[in-house]
């Protein structure tokens, strides 16, 4: 010990005679160190981390993806279940010690006190299963959570609240729990509040405000879905009994979703009958959960990772390389100490200690560097789509551990090899001067890291060049609409407690109003306006052609959205063919509708699909005539390479159905989400006249949000951006320091030189000579590592290719880009140190010991 204390006393001493090389090895290191404990804060918390419930490990979910939200008819992977299902699992699956079951995706609804005079406020709910926050080992910060008593028919209306929506909208106020709150209208009592880390079992933005019993459903929703057998909406969770083995526990949930479908036989096709037998779903470990922010950002995030650890391994190849130079430089006392009797293991050791003294050091100020920086990640990732995401940015003990643990193996892995070299040293060269020759055992591994930082640094370039291109093909892409002087509201009709058949005066109210308010050119109201992050999909049948089936090929499905009068005009989109909707496609009209050039193409290609028919059910009760063509509009995945199939059909037009889930549907379909508005100048300023107007259409209308249209359609580019920023910062921070180390290496080599550069010179060597001399020396590194970067930037563009939108991997704009970009950086970094070699005078470099 004391001896370790003597090196680490030294190390310090060292490292305060050389403020510059410290500082400058410090940082290196902390931007390396930096910028992967950051990405990898945001990996834990995204991706490793556990839900902070009793024994995660414990926990796997029927179903293997994650999906949203409610789902008809068969599934190709079975993930979603109706309540129906849910308990046949819970009750005939005797593995599970306890299953679970909860809304996939939320509801939004209004919230009130009972009794209070303040206008309702909108909450984000999910339906829960009695047995929710027992199966997760939950318990209440403040009074209790729901129980199975809760969730029987007949029981009085309970919820738990969220302690974030208690804190932040009243203020901690103990009287909540069981005081009796108005839930779209409906008296319901809070009976808790959940701990301030716990956000349900789903990781996403925005998590839940309140939880409600799923038999509750049907009294505070208008449209309930709980008795509905055939519509899935549930996600289902369970923790298996101690000693169980979950490859057991498969095939029986597989018979039972077989055994339930086989007695829903008369709510299905006859060709999906056929398919009950194929049937299936998977039970997959979830210690997380259900990770939505996952499934989302995954590959993006080991995409940074894995950049984020090319720049960690040239920063190391920085401290190396400033290593083994200032071992060189004491060469002449590291002999002079051995001559004295000095072993050789003992040097070794002061070197490798202050290695690793510099990388924890820097590792320490990597952290504060980490902390900021995924602050930034967050909410950049998360930008103009959220008001809280339950990830917390602040380094935790994994994360510490990550980052001591990364810089104890930088400091042995890069301070070993500079410590060997450097204690090579023959205590006879003292007396003969080592610094007269020429030969140098570092020289070799001096040049590799050169060539190893080059290498990288080119990937990281021409990674961040195809990226940023990616970015600006997906951001300028022809959309099918514009967005100048454009806003729109996301309103929440349903929470406002509007029932469907009172929705037709609610439209003429927001024509009458809306129409005089000055500034206003055009306007529309629809389910969903484009690049809302939704809209719906559906199977497509054609009159006298088979009905769906995957077989045959002809399993089409086409995403369909409810619109007003006006709404193409609105967006500016281009009709193609045929006319617009009009206040005469109402209920008493025929049914009609407005495809877009995909939908036409595929189903009538050759010839126009005016006049045509179409149904989106099974009996074709309702048939839609096309009365319009328009062109493609990317309505949801900006990132998609196809345009997708879709049709409009008018706001003022519905129809009676036979099933209550149809009919159900129909009813929702008519709520407008979202009001867009057309206005002369500058949209932004437009706000606060659009919240008064849709005020005087009703005060107790919830507007949740108004943006411009510019604004809702960058959201959706928010992963891109953040991808494409942080590999070009990665990629500068790259050629800063292969710059820094090229310069460095060369410097020293210089120096090492320059008896030889004045012998040179003085036997007929010009100044150009001795510039050509160091100059090739120093681009020839550069070159090697070019020639092995160049195939490798080719295999990371091709592995990162999904990522890529509109550019292909082997773009030579970014290969020969980047290439001419690090050129150009190592040529100015090496032309300094070769201007003063060249600018040596020969007597004085004779003279030089």
């Amino acid at each position: 010990m004391n001896i370790l204390i003597q090196d680490v006393r030294y190390a310090l001493r060292q490292m305060g005679k050389s403020m510059a090389f410290t500082l400058t090895a410090v940082l290196t290191l902390a931007l390396g160190i930096g910028a992967t404990t950051a990405i990898f804060t945001l990996v834990h918390a995204v991706m490793l981390r556990s839900l902070p419930v009793d024994k995660p490990g414990e926990f796997y979910k029927i179903g293997k993806e994650f999906e949203c939200c409610i789902s008809g008819g068969l599934q190709e992977d079975w993930a979603l279940f109706s309540y129906d299902q849910y308990k046949q699992f819970r009750d005939h699956t005797p593995g599970f010690a306890s299953l679970a079951a909860s809304q996939s995706g939320e509801t939004t609804n209004s919230l009130r006190r009972n009794g209070a005079q303040s206008a309702a406020d909108a909450a984000r709910s999910r339906f829960v299963s009695g047995n929710y926050f027992s199966t997760y080992g939950v318990s209440a910060y403040r009074g209790r959570t729901i129980t199975p008593a809760d969730d029987i028919r007949g029981a009085a209306p309970v919820a738990v609240m969220s302690y974030r929506l208690w804190q932040r909208r009243y203020a901690l106020d103990p009287s909540v729990i069981g005081a009796s709150f108005l839930i779209n209208g409906k008296a319901v009592t809070v009976v808790g509040v959940t701990g301030p880390e716990f956000y349900g079992e789903t990781l996403q933005a925005d998590p839940p405000e309140l939880w409600l019993p799923i038999n509750i459903e049907p009294i505070v929703s208008d449209h309930p879905i709980v008795d509905q057998p055939t519509l899935g909406w549930l996600q289902v969770i369970g923790r298996i009994k101690p000693g169980v083995s979950p490859k057991s526990i498969e095939p029986q949930i597989v018979v039972e979703l077989q055994q339930f479908l086989r007695s829903q036989t008369g709510n299905l096709r006859p060709e999906e009958i056929v398919e009950i037998d194929k049937q299936k779903t998977e039970l997959v470990p979830a210690p997380g959960g259900v990770n939505f922010v996952r499934s989302e950002y995954d590959k993006g995030l080991k995409l940074l990772m894995t950049v984020a650890g090319f720049v960690l391994l040239i920063a190391c190849a920085n401290l190396a390389n400033l290593m083994l130079v200032r071992g060189m430089a004491r060469r002449q006392q590291t002999s002079i100490r051995m001559a004295l009797g000095a072993a050789r293991s003992r040097i070794m050791r002061q070197m490798l200690t202050e290695s690793i003294l510099l990388s924890i050091i820097g590792g320490a100020v990597g952290i504060a560097v980490a902390f900021a920086a995924s602050r930034g990640i967050l909410a950049l990732a998360f930008r103009g789509t959220t008001d809280y995401v339950p990830i917390n940015a602040t380094p935790s003990w994994p994360v510490l551990a990550f980052a001591f643990g990364i810089s104890l193996v930088t400091g042995v892995a890069f301070g070993m090899v500079p410590a060997w070299l450097t204690s090579v040293a023959n205590p006879a060269e003292v007396l003969r001067g080592a610094n007269r020759s020429t030969r140098d055992a570092s020289s070799l591994p001096q040049k590799t890291l050169v060539v190893l930082q080059a290498a990288l640094s080119l990937v990281l370039l021409c990674g961040a060049m195809l990226l940023t291109l990616s970015l600006r093909n997906v951001t300028h892409q022809s959309f099918g609409f514009k967005t100048e002087s454009r806003i729109v509201a996301n309103v929440d009709t349903a929470s406002a407690g509007y029932k469907a058949k009172q929705l037709p005066e609610l439209y003429r109210k927001l024509d009458s109003r809306l129409s005089q308010v000055p500034g206003v050119q055009n306007f529309s109201y629809q389910m969903y306006s484009p690049m809302a992050h939704n809209n719906w999909s559906t199977l497509v049948f054609i009159p006298g052609q088979p009905p769906p089936d995957r077989k045959s090929g002809n399993w089409y499905i086409a995403s369909w959205v409810r619109v007003s009068t006006h709404f193409f005009d609105t967006i500016g989109a281009h009709l193609a063919q045929g006319r617009d909707f009009t206040d005469q496609d109402n209920s008493n009209s025929r049914p009609v509708a407005i495809v877009n050039q995909t939908f036409a193409r595929r189903h009538w290609p050759g010839h126009s699909a005016l006049g045509e028919h179409f149904a989106a059910d099974q009996h074709m009760k309702v048939l839609f005539e096309i009365v319009g063509v328009v062109d493609d509009i990317k309505f949801r995945d900006p990132s998609s390479q196809k345009p997708v199939a879709m049709y409009f059909v008018p706001m003022l037009q519905s129809f009676t159905w036979d099933k209550p889930e149809e009919q159900m549907g129909e009813d929702v379909s008519h709520f407008p989400d979202d009001i867009e508005v057309l206005v002369h100048g500058d949209p932004a300023a437009f706000e606060p006249t659009l919240r008064r107007a849709l005020a005087e259409v009703d005060p107790a209308l919830p507007v949740l949000n108004i943006a411009t249209f510019q604004e809702q359609l960058s959201t959706n580019f928010n992963q891109e951006e953040l991808l494409a920023r942080l590999t070009s910062l990665f990629g500068i921070l790259a050629l800063v320091l292969a710059a820094v180390g090229i310069y460095g290496v060369t410097a020293y080599a210089v120096e090492r030189r320059t008896t030889e550069i004045g012998v040179r010179m003085a036997l007929g060597a010009n100044r150009g000579d001795v510039l050509k001399m160091v100059m090739r020396s120093a681009l020839g590194q550069i070159g090697i590592g070019l020639a092995i970067g160049l195939p490798a930037s080719i295999l990371a563009a091709r592995a990162a290719a999904s990522q890529l939108y509109g550019v292909s991997p082997y773009n030579p704009i970014c290969l020969f880009g980047s290439l001419a970009v690090l050129i150009a950086a190592a040529f100015i970094a090496s032309m300094l140190p070769a201007r003063r070699a060249a600018s040596i005078e020969p007597l004085v470099a004779l003279r030089t010991e």
